[in-house]
């Protein structure tokens, strides 16, 4: 039996996402470097409670770990990949980068061939699902490109990992499918919710969202308001690549900008890992918390909004 090609990897950053699948990787045995230099005591944090091993700098995980797992804002994974195909050249090393970021097909294709010009393989990737944790149903992994395999055959736990094919993008363009189903319906349901309040009929609606989603709403609605600013070019990128299939991007550019308008939310200002998720089973305890989440999720005057929780 052959050990598994990698078991030194690199996550750059972990913020809840990386962290999460640096802990995965962990707990299947692998050596998981992070750096934590600039980033805020959340990431710190996050990266502490995960297991994860901190090193003093971004050069030391490009230097010392073989395969490089970029999982940041979409906005900021072209600059990122960038950036760790630079520092690569300058150490002398060639890890093979995997960009799980949600990024469209075409700009994974336009990181992937600046990186493969410098020397550098990559992985389009993507997850599908919520951070994974163990005790939870399994998040997804999808996989693309020719070094996929690479990247599958790392000590994963907690994730059901599928390579989807062998040209860079593929991965991607599945992730930009099922991201625009989940985030569309969630972004649905914020402004229905938001719709009722205006109308005095809350109460009913988000009972009847809960009968006919089968979970909560006032969750889905709350845990999202805590994302969307991160959701805003996501679904920018769903657009461009509905666009790019001859579809008309109107649709996911409209759901953008109700992420955009959530983002200005008071809701938005909390970390995910602090929203409750948990259903209230007492119906005044279900209707005061409706309003509380509405009024959280009413955006505030321009300009108040953040990047959210680093």
């Amino acid at each position: 039996m052959t050990e598994p090609a990698t078991q030194l990897v690199g996550v750059v950053s972990p913020g809840e996402m990386g962290a999460a699948l640096g802990a995965a990787l962990a707990r299947g045995g692998a050596q998981v470097l992070v750096t934590t230099a600039g980033r805020s005591p959340r990431t710190a944090g996050l990266a502490a409670a995960a297991g994860l091993e901190l090193v003093a700098d971004l050069d030391e995980v490009v230097r010392r770990a073989p395969v490089l797992l970029s999982v940041v804002p979409p906005q900021h994974a072209r600059a990122v990949a960038d950036d760790l195909v630079g520092r690569a050249g300058r150490l002398g090393v060639r890890p093979l980068l995997a960009d799980l970021n949600a990024v469209s097909p075409a700009e994974v294709a336009d990181i992937a061939a600046r990186a493969v010009a410098a020397g550098i393989d990559v992985v389009d990737g993507a997850v599908s699902g919520a951070p994974p944790v163990s005790g939870r149903p399994d998040a997804r992994v999808l996989l693309s490109g020719p070094a996929a395999a690479r990247v599958a055959a790392l000590p994963w736990t907690s994730v059901v990992v599928q390579v989807v094919g062998t040209a860079v993008g593929a991965a991607s363009a599945a992730k930009m499918c099922t991201g625009a189903v989940r985030k569309g319906v969630t972004a649905l349901v914020i402004n229905s919710l938001l719709t009722a309040a205006e109308n005095g009929v809350l109460d009913e609606v988000e009972a009847e969202l809960r009968r006919v989603l089968r979970r909560d709403p006032l969750a889905e609605a709350g845990l999202a308001a805590s994302k969307a600013w991160r959701f805003v070019p996501e679904m920018e990128a769903v657009a461009e690549t509905q666009r790019a299939a001859g579809l008309d991007p109107a649709t996911y550019r409209a759901i953008a900008d109700i992420y955009r308008r959530t983002a200005r939310g008071s809701l938005a200002e909390r970390r995910p890992e602090g929203v409750d998720r948990d259903a209230l089973d007492d119906p005044g305890g279900r209707s005061a918390r409706a309003a509380a989440v509405v009024a959280g999720l009413r955006a505030r005057p321009r300009g108040d909004e953040g990047e959210g929780p680093r």
